[in-house]
């Protein structure tokens, strides 16, 4: 025995040599015998696992051989035990072990499917979670190429994809996520998430995956944006029709009104107006989320409109009693932009510095050059942005005072909208403020020519002013398809009072009636009818010779989606009004398109089912036409 032994079981030499061995009772004697016979037998050299207690009463494991002992003749006379300690080894493999097996347990019931390959392609792993995604089995993926879960032109381009990053280690998804399309094992694709890293194992290289199905997410923002349509919709109809009468009272049409009668009227107008902005708001929210907001980007002068601006706000700034003051103007600033979109803007920035100015202070509005930008700031003498508020700002339905008891009211999404309109023309916007000492807010915008902007669809042209007769619809007869009574109404009212006759059909049987009696020198057409498109009608119309050439003025809450899908198909729309509608522009539209065709005696057929908004309508329109109107 050496001194290894002596050390592991705590005794000395003298206490084992010469004596008999003790020999292990149990199971364990009975193997350690039937070892023993094999060695001193058949000559055999056995190595196994044993568990010992060393002299600290500790059980170790160890890795035990037994092997013959030959005499000079080679005759065996006994057995050489010898044993290596190897409980340290033991206890790393079996915490590797229970770590992998963690692992797996973690890769399998992962929400998310787990997939790897190798520089090749090849598919090394594929979860449980891969397998519910893409209708595969383990089995069935794992050695094939991870093209097979791709629809084309993915597919077919895969092998490019690595070829490429082999050469020159490049790929434009590593280390980013990504929507993509995946394809399932029964031909059907889906929309989902992917994500991939690089691993590297020693010299291998692999390629990790994380895909999620978004199948119901993709759907639920569907529903969302159709949802946003239908209520905006909804929402616009009715607020045409109380703009529309409180604007004909106001007027003075209807003769002078007592005061208290007439400061209800004047609230009541106001708030229409912040219902319409609330509608509006969250209709150019859901456009920039879906890419569907256009722009109209052309050289302008952001000089001027950031004069003009300056002035279209100051009854806002009169109203919240503080004075808005240019205090620096670059004379001759050019840029590629959207004279609307960034007039909203300004107006948002304008109204949030009134708002958030105490009164008699003045807000101060510069337009300076800023290298190749210009730079429009707007400076208020507020409260400025709280530390807790500022990564947030630019966020949808947040705002500083956001508390049940706050002062200011508003969405909370006039900046970000306005973070998008300013992105969308390659600008950035910003603010610097210290609280209790007011805040600034800018946006940059690149100069004309030095950096173009690809302008999407353009949007209908802009009206050019108010009218100037009153009665410069006189001898026209126009049909009002609509299918909401009070905005038909209000509509027929409106343009009874510039001299036209109307007639307002609710749906495209009742349109298609009136067509047939009389003849028409303009059309205004709802989009959302409750029988069948707008689109549809249209093309009817133009499909037949008697009807090809009446001009058709667009007045509906889907006016801007549906222009694309019309002028791909027909001609003859004068004009695209959203609701709630701009009365001169609409005035303006039917006179342009009423001077193509034969004038004579006014006769108007108003088609609508609701009796207010035809009421409104009726009023609208006067004395200056036959009025007649039609419930179906």
């Amino acid at each position: 025995t050496n001194r290894t032994h002596h050390k592991f079981f705590g005794c000395d030499p003298e206490d084992v040599i010469g004596h008999a061995r003790s020999v292990v009772t149990g199971l364990d004697a009975k193997r350690i015998l039937e070892i023993e016979k094999r060695v001193l037998e058949a000559g055999e050299t056995v190595t196994y696992d044993a568990r010992r207690t060393d002299a600290g009463e500790q059980q170790r494991d160890l890795l035990a051989t037994k092997a013959p002992l030959r005499d000079s003749t080679g005759e065996i006379v006994g057995i050489v035990t010898s044993s290596i300690d190897i409980t340290e080894r033991k206890q790393a493999e079996e915490a590797l072990r229970e770590n992998e097996e963690r692992l797996q347990l973690i890769l399998e019931n992962a929400v998310s499917g787990v997939i790897t390959i190798d520089e090749k392609g090849v598919i090394g792993t594929f979860n449980t979670a891969a397998e519910n995604i893409f209708g595969y089995s383990a089995e069935e993926a794992i050695g094939k190429n991870v093209s097979m879960l791709m629809p084309d032109p993915d597919h077919s381009a895969h092998d490019g994809y690595l070829e490429n990053y082999r050469e020159t280690g490049k790929g434009g998804i590593i280390g980013i996520g990504r929507e993509v399309e995946g394809q399932r094992r029964d031909g059907s694709i889906f929309p989902m998430e992917l994500e991939v890293a690089k691993i590297n194992i020693g010299t291998e290289v692999m390629f990790l995956g994380v895909t999620r199905d978004i199948t119901d997410r993709k759907e639920a923002d569907r529903m969302k944006s159709e949802f946003v349509s239908t209520v905006s919709h909804e929402l616009r109809t009715p607020l045409t029709a109380i703009k529309g009468s409180l604007g004909l009272v106001t007027s003075g049409n209807f003769g002078e009104m007592p005061e208290p009668s007439a400061r209800m009227i004047e609230l009541a107008e106001r708030n229409t107006e912040r219902l319409i902005t609330l509608v509006n708001d969250l209709l150019d929210m859901e456009k920039l989320q879906s890419g569907k907001m256009e722009f109209d980007f052309k050289k302008m002068s952001l000089t001027g409109l950031v004069t003009n601006a300056v002035e279209i706000n100051k009854p806002y700034a009169e109203d919240k009693n503080v004075v808005f003051k240019l205090a620096e103007i670059a004379p001759e600033a050019f840029i590629n932009g959207d004279v609307e979109r960034l007039n909203q803007v300004l107006a948002n920035l304008l109204s949030n510095a009134a708002k958030f100015s105490p009164e008699g202070e003045t807000i101060e509005i510069s337009l300076r050059r800023n290298g190749n930008n210009f730079r429009v700031s707007v400076s208020d003498q507020g409260a400025g942005v709280p530390e807790e508020f500022r990564a947030n700002i630019f966020e949808r339905f947040t705002q500083a005072d956001s508390s049940n008891v706050r002062q200011q009211g508003g969405t909370g999404l006039g900046l970000n909208i306005s973070r998008a309109i300013i992105e969308k023309h390659g600008g950035i916007i910003d603010f610097e403020s210290e609280p209790g000492n007011g805040a600034s807010f800018y946006f940059d915008l690149v100069e004309y020519g030095k950096n173009q902007i690809t302008a999407p669809v353009p949007a209908a042209d802009a009206a050019d002013g108010p009218a100037a007769q009153p009665k410069i619809l006189n001898g026209l007869h126009i049909l009002v398809l609509e299918d909401e009574p009070d905005v038909a109404e209000f509509i027929c009212i409106l343009l009874q009072q510039y001299g036209a006759r109307c007639d307002v059909a609710h749906d495209a049987e009742e349109a298609r009636a009136a067509i047939a009696k009389t003849k028409y020198q303009a059309i205004t057409l709802d989009m959302l009818l409750p029988s069948e498109s707008g689109v549809s009608f249209l093309q009817e119309l133009r499909a037949n010779d008697a009807t090809k050439d009446i001009p058709v003025v667009v007045v509906s809450a889907i006016a801007n989606d549906s222009r694309e899908e019309v002028l791909t198909s027909v001609l003859g729309v004068m004009d695209w009004l959203q609701k709630p509608i701009d009365e001169h522009r609409l005035i303006r539209a039917i006179k342009r398109g009423a001077e193509i065709g034969a004038s004579g005696q006014s006769k108007i057929l108003i088609v609508e089912d609701d009796a207010d908004l035809n009421e409104v309508l009726v009023n609208m329109i006067g004395d200056m036409a036959e009025v007649s109107v039609a419930a179906n």
